[in-house]
């Protein structure tokens, strides 16, 4: 019983955005800072794929959280100056399509990791939310979870 989880294949897919790298206590003042900064420079943002906007959390390194708050791009010729392109392979994910608050958001990824032990996967830190709006108050946000390693009996 997933209510709506499953593991799917995505990708690959181009992000350009702002990074973020905070320990997790100042992320929760880092983050937004970065989502103003993008907000501010959408425009700047060229070939874009999608409408909104994706938090991509990339990895978790001796307690430091690396971020990028961005959108999906169709090109990475052209990065704006101070934003950073990411190059995301074809990967298997646990998928959940969040309907709700964004306050929530952090609950429904922790009903992904969950669900994806019970099930007998290994995810890992990598993650995508995407779903953003600038002008915010949003309620769907797509959130995948990477799987590391596939279920045993899984090849």
């Amino acid at each position: 019983m997933g209510g709506g989880m499953e593991v799917v294949e995505k990708g690959p897919i181009k992000v350009v955005g702002i990074e973020v790298r905070a320990p997790w206590q100042e992320l929760w003042t880092e983050a937004p800072k970065a989502w103003q900064r993008l907000r501010s420079r959408a425009g700047e943002i060229t070939e874009r794929a999608s409408e909104v906007f994706v938090d991509v959390s990339v990895e978790v390194k001796d307690g430091i959280y690396t971020q990028v708050v961005g959108a999906e791009v169709r090109s990475l010729d052209a990065v704006p100056e101070g934003m950073v392109a990411l190059e995301i392979p074809a990967q298997r994910y646990v998928h959940f399509r969040h309907e709700g608050t964004l306050e929530a958001i952090a609950e429904s990824f922790g009903k992904l990791y969950a669900w994806g032990r019970d099930e007998g996967h290994e995810l890992d830190e990598f993650k995508l939310d995407i779903g953003y709006t600038l002008e915010g108050g949003e309620r769907v946000h797509d959130l995948y979870v990477r799987v590391a390693a596939p279920a045993k009996g899984e090849s």
